[in-house]
Order: C-alpha cells, then structure tokens, then sequence
C-alpha cells in the first residue's frame, strides 16, 4: 500500500526545547547558560534535519516548500531572536525552502516583522490574534501572505454575535485592502468554541469579504 508523504511534525530547534525542558526553565537558561544552550539547539536542529532528509529519502522526493511552527520564539526580544532562533530557522529554509516558506507564531511578530521578511525570507504567515493586524499590514504588505487573527475566545457561546462581526470587520478592514490576506483564526480552533458561531463567522468573512472591498480607495 503507497503512503502518503507526512511532513515533519516537530517544531524548530528554540520550540522544541521548550516543549523538553517547560518554557519557564527555557527563557531562564537562554540568560544564565547561552553556551549550553546553543549546543542544545545545535543539537535540536541536527535531529530536524536527520528526520526531514530520512522522509526525502523514503519517498524519493526533493522537499523546497516547508512549513514551521515556532509559538515560542517570538517572545524574545529582538537581539535575542537573532541569537538563539534566526541561525537555526534559517539553516531549515536554506535548504528546505527553497520555493515556498511558512511560518506560524502563536505571539506577536511587529518586533522581529523585518527579520522575517528580510533575512528568514517568510512568504507566510500566521499572524495570531495576539498581534495588530493593521499594526503589521504595512510591514508584510506586498512580500508576506498573512493568515489571522480572530481570537478563540470571541467564538464562545457567552459573546454576542455583534463581537463576532466587529472582529471580522476589523480584520478584513485592516489586512485585506490590496490583497495578500487570507481570514482565519490564525492557527486552529480550540475546545469549548460554538460551532454555530464558527459557521455564522465564516459566511460573514465572505460576505464583506468580497472585493472591492466597503470604503476600499479604487486603485
């Protein structure tokens, strides 16, 4: 029986060793012990690279698209992010993203907006709902597709429907004049959401969502 080619389902070197050691040790150490840790993620991004290139082998394929999650990284500061993630996120694009480049961040990005587009190259993102769509729409504007950023927490049953269309609203308003947006909830719906609301959230997206778009400047 042919399987289908599975992509790699672990996350890049900073987020997987948050997920072994428990974030509240992994910002501690990244201050105390930068030497350890940096042959730690040395170690994190060789295992990535042994497991992509097993799979390529398995499948006789040649992978130039990929896709990370890195929910962790974007909570460093700037010089920190450039210390202990930039490298090793950019040795997996280098050589696995040579066409197309994902990345999903479950934090806001504005800080390192410039990293992402200039030097890791992104050509997506998710931009989760704890960042400013129209604070970073200039940022990515016209070199990044951005995916975002209704929050969870709107789609519960105790939020009226009028919360749920300004969210909507204001997304659409926000990201997607001149294109290269696509309206999500920025990564995955969590339990406890009311399916009625997904439902109700989705037909209304595509309702205003519509180009051209309400008080959208004619080009």
């Amino acid at each position: 029986m042919d399987l289908e080619p599975w992509p790699i389902q672990i996350h890049p070197p900073l987020s997987v060793a948050g997920s072994l050691i428990g974030t509240d040790r992994l910002y501690v150490f990244l201050y105390k012990y930068p030497r350890l840790m940096h042959k730690f993620l040395g170690k994190l991004l060789e295992t990535w690279l042994l497991l992509q290139e097993f799979r390529d082998d398995y499948y006789g394929q040649v992978t130039e698209s990929i896709g990370l999650c890195d929910d962790h990284a974007c909570f460093l500061p700037e010089g920190m992010y450039r210390e202990f993630v930039l490298p090793y996120n950019k040795a997996i694009y280098e050589r696995y993203g040579k066409r197309w480049r994902y990345l999903h961040m479950d934090s806001p990005i504005h800080h390192i907006a410039r990293i992402l587009v200039e030097e890791l190259k992104i050509n997506e993102l998710d931009v989760a709902a704890t960042e400013d769509l129209a604070r970073v729409k200039p940022l990515f504007d016209g070199k990044v597709v951005m995916h975002g950023n209704v929050s969870n927490r709107i789609l519960t049953t105790s939020v009226s429907l009028e919360t749920v269309k300004d969210a909507v609203e204001y997304c659409i308003a926000s990201a997607a004049p001149g294109g290269g947006y696509i309206f999500d909830v920025g990564g995955e719906l969590y339990a406890g959401v009311d399916p009625g609301k997904v439902v109700f959230m989705v037909k209304y997206a595509k309702k205003v969502g519509r180009y051209p778009l309400k008080n959208e400047p004619k080009p």
